[in-house]
């Protein structure tokens, strides 16, 4: 009764009467007897028995002074109550522009009763008071965004089920604050960049998550944003929980630009080669970022069609609807007519410029209004999506550019270094590493945040203010003055001149780039040095300290150094984790792929608030040095790499059969051409029809649907069936066409199992095979063989262990007099014999003595 005396005195408005009843409300909506309601739930009773809009109410809560908590304990609710009622300071926090009344679809609806100006209406804005002053939402990109996230995470097994959230409101935020929709849609835009099996989740473990479990989420969040080029700065994990909208927006939009725009590549459209105009390289047109080559596209089609317009921006220059109209017609003349240019009033062209898109499965990201008041972020959104799934080019015959592979010089460390300078919030933000930093600007800002006060601004030549190259001789006054002072902080540059840099010389823009990321580190290790009352630390400290970490943990694993080969199963890093957060790791999810434990670390890490730029691929896998001699040619159905013995005999062949990497990767190409040098005619077939699984796996890849041919153009297993005719008809070809008398097979992983198989009795029979740590050989194989097997084993292999070793050892054991040899190589793991690091010495030395354990035994 004391409770309800005070809150009459504080809310004099309420008859005791009604107290009672608001009591009663609050106990049947507290169902397990807390004491208090959760935000939401407090939010959807109130607008029912209030009869007011999801905004108002919410906007109300925001006033009534909740702790950090977030809990509405019976207090906070009568007051809210008493906000919502009052609604005048509610709704004077809530200043909208013109009230538009919902559509069908939930979104608003247009208005055509005035017609607008060139320039657009004010494009829906909305004002919103908060903790940290008055912020602007764009309504029409808060509508946009709501609606792909509904149409992205529709059906999703954890949030499913909250969809889809209104338009018309800001009901969609406040589910953002538990991290789980911010992170689903990181994995929408970028497929696998967050393993969810780590996020904080209500269910059987957690009834529902606490400030505690969404803080971990938001770090995953905030730190998966980094690692996928989002520029996260001035929001963090508290914002989030907060729901300060203007920043969740923007880190929404973030996110789907990325996905959006990261599409946009050569390497996956190789047909914008068709781009490049006159006297322009590819090295050139690669340095543009994506909305540049958009708007290329967009020109592109237009000039095709006869149009007499152009295309500079993703506002004024479209926001007629003219450029789209006649675009949509050149993508599909069939379905999009021109009709919409003889429109007059903007909002109904822009309408029907939308229906067109429609018909090509595109109306997204765009409304009337916003088309026509020009949002450049909703532009370049439906653009983007448009090239994605129309972009209308083709190669002419004979026109196939020359691309590189992700994994080319310095590709792999560009990225992560790119991540690493964005992340120092530099203005431009790096597009295309190697030619963003040639004019040194970048470079100097990057100099500046992380040794502060190290740059003189007044030596620090800008990019031109209205747009264009700098000139070289500025370029190079900037990165001899970038040179210069690494020079003067001690960074190892001999050789290196500023010119280097501008000339855009990969491994001297590496190096120097290298030894800046290193100092920022070091900057912060000494800072950890410090408060261990050490003068520095050292590598051998911090793996020292690793070790430490897993072993209070309980577990035995530990490395050697930075490059020890038991850092790639991913184990070990989990094992560290483990020791600094007990608890984190859930070990029932560590498994026996290396690439799906290097995942499950980084988002452990993640979770931890660490900022990561690795990615799975990262932690495995190395390309070795030098240059293929050998040729291709087609074989029946399938291609094959071949090359011809050194001293011109055909008398021994060798069938290589490849690991999952195929006939196309260097490293087996290199040792193709190895056995060819010391006499062996070697043949090197494409087991996947083309479809072989890249050094470093796509986001999300699945290897047993790569395995059944879910993966392949069409639908072609990877399996016994169809491989089994292309090793026959390779040892037929070997057998015929060169003349091969006595025949060998060299297999790695994947390919081991085949070396294996066609060591059985019969006409296609190889003569001796020796494998490299083998995968899926089943033991009846292992029984059926007829001729000398040499194996070559790793220390560390989760697909052929110890055990499967042993008994492999048994099984051959079984099969004398014939011939058998199994090596095992000390310090290093799967793969070591075609991907291995042979920059660490113990690895080099494994290969070259695996490859001498090759030297068959044919004479």
């Amino acid at each position: 009764m004391a409770a309800i005396l005070k809150l009459q005195r504080k809310y004099p408005q309420f008859p005791q009467s009604e107290i009672f009843q608001l009591q009663d409300a609050f106990r049947k909506l507290d169902v397990d007897d807390k004491g208090y309601l959760d935000e939401a739930t407090a939010i959807k009773a109130t607008q029912q028995s209030e009869r007011q809009s999801y905004d108002v109410v919410r906007q109300a809560l925001k006033e009534v002074g909740l702790d950090s908590s977030r809990r509405v304990e019976l207090e906070d609710y009568v007051d809210l109550i008493s906000k919502v009622r009052d609604s005048s300071p509610a709704q004077k926090n809530l200043s909208t522009g013109p009230v538009r009344p919902a559509g069908s679809n939930g979104a608003p609806t247009v208005s055509h009763s005035s017609r607008p100006s060139l320039g657009g209406g004010s494009g829906g804005k909305i004002q919103v008071r908060g903790h940290t002053g008055t912020h602007t939402i764009n309504e029409d990109e808060r509508v946009a965004f709501t609606t792909h996230i509904n149409a992205v995470l529709a059906g999703d097994p954890d949030i499913g089920q909250l969809l889809p959230f209104p338009t018309d409101s800001f009901e969609m935020f406040d589910h953002c604050k538990d991290g789980l929709v911010l992170a689903k849609l990181i994995n929408d835009s970028v497929p696998d960049t967050i393993d969810e099996r780590v996020m904080n989740k209500p269910g059987k473990k957690i009834k529902s998550l606490n400030a505690f479990h969404m803080t971990e989420n938001n770090n995953i969040v905030i730190e998966s944003a980094k690692g996928i080029g989002c520029s996260v700065v001035n929001i963090g994990a508290g914002d989030i929980i907060e729901v300060r909208e203007h920043l969740i927006l923007g880190l929404i939009w973030q996110i789907i630009r990325r996905g959006l725009l990261g599409k946009i590549d050569i390497k996956l459209h190789p047909e914008l080669y068709v781009l490049l105009e006159d006297g322009e390289t590819l090295e050139q047109f690669l340095r543009l970022p994506p909305e540049q080559i958009l708007l290329r596209w967009m020109n592109y089609h237009l000039k095709n069609a006869g149009w007499h317009r152009t295309v500079t921006n993703f506002s004024g220059d479209v926001k007629d609807g003219e450029n789209y109209t006649v675009l949509l017609n050149q993508l599909s003349p069939a379905l999009c007519s021109r009709a919409p240019l003889q429109t007059p009033d903007l909002l109904q062209r822009a309408e029907q410029v939308l229906q067109n898109a429609e018909k090509l499965d595109c109306r997204k990201f765009l409304t009337p209004s916003a088309l026509v008041a020009g949002n450049p972020k909703l532009n370049l959104a439906f653009v983007a999506n448009l090239f994605n799934t129309h972009p209308g080019l083709e190669l002419k015959e004979g026109e196939k550019p020359e691309i590189e592979d992700f994994d080319a010089e310095g590709e792999r460390e560009a990225r992560v270094f790119t991540l690493f300078i964005n992340s120092l919030d530099v203005q431009p933000a790096i597009q295309s590493f190697f030619s963003d930093l040639r004019d040194g600007y970048i470079l100097l800002q990057a100099y500046d945040k992380v040794i502060p006060g190290s740059v003189n601004l007044k030596h620090v030549n800008k990019p031109p203010a209205h747009g264009g190259e700098m000139s070289r001789f500025k370029a190079v006054e900037n990165t001899n003055y970038a040179v210069e002072l690494g020079k003067q902080n001690h960074f190892s540059l001999v050789g290196i001149q500023g010119a280097d840099i501008t000339d855009g010389q990969r491994t001297l823009t590496l190096g120097l780039v290298w030894q800046l990321m290193r100092r920022d580190i070091l900057n912060t290790l000494a800072s950890v040095a410090q408060r261990l009352g050490k003068r520095e630390l050292t590598d051998a400290d911090l793996v020292k300290w690793a070790n430490e970490m897993a072993q209070k943990g309980g577990k035995s694993s530990r490395i050697r150094s930075f490059k020890d080969p038991a850092i790639t199963s991913g184990v070990f890093l989990l094992d560290v984790i483990n020791g600094i957060k007990p608890g984190y790791v859930d070990y029932d999810l560590v498994s026996n792929d290396p690439y799906a434990n290097a995942k499950l670390s980084i988002s452990i890490a993640r979770k931890c608030s660490c900022t990561i730029f690795l990615v799975g691929e990262d932690i495995q896998g190395v390309k070795h040095e030098g240059e293929a001699t050998g040729k291709y040619y087609q074989l029946g159905d399938f291609e094959v790499y071949t090359k011809e013995s050194a001293n011109g005999s055909n008398e021994y062949g060798i069938l290589l059969i490849t690991d999952v990497i195929g006939h196309r990767f260097i490293n087996v190409q290199l040792i193709a051409d190895q056995l060819a040098a010391n006499n062996y005619v070697v043949l090197v077939p494409d087991l996947f029809d083309g479809d072989p699984i890249k050094l470093n796996r796509p986001d999300g890849f699945d290897i047993q649907k790569w395995l059944q041919g879910e993966y392949h153009k069409n639908g072609t297993p990877h399996l016994v069936p169809q491989v089994d005719p292309i090793i026959a008809a390779s040892i037929k070809e070997l057998r015929t066409k060169y003349g091969v008398k006595k025949l060998g097979a060299v297999g790695y992983c994947f390919g081991a199992k085949y070396a294996i198989r066609f060591l059985r009795a019969g006409e296609d029979k190889i003569d001796a095979s020796y494998v490299a740590h083998p995968s899926f050989v089943a033991e009846d194989e292992f029984k059926a063989i007829t001729a000398p097997l040499s194996i070559a084993a790793a220390e560390t292999d989760l697909i052929f262990p110890n055990e499967m070793r042993h008994h492999t050892e048994d099984l051959l054991r079984e099969k004398k007099p014939l011939p058998y040899e199994i090596t095992l190589y000390a310090g290093v793991e799967h793969g070591f014999a075609v991907r291995g690091d042979v920059s660490d010495p113990r690895i080099k030395y494994a290969k070259e003595a695996a490859f001498l354990q090759s030297g068959l035994p044919l004479t």
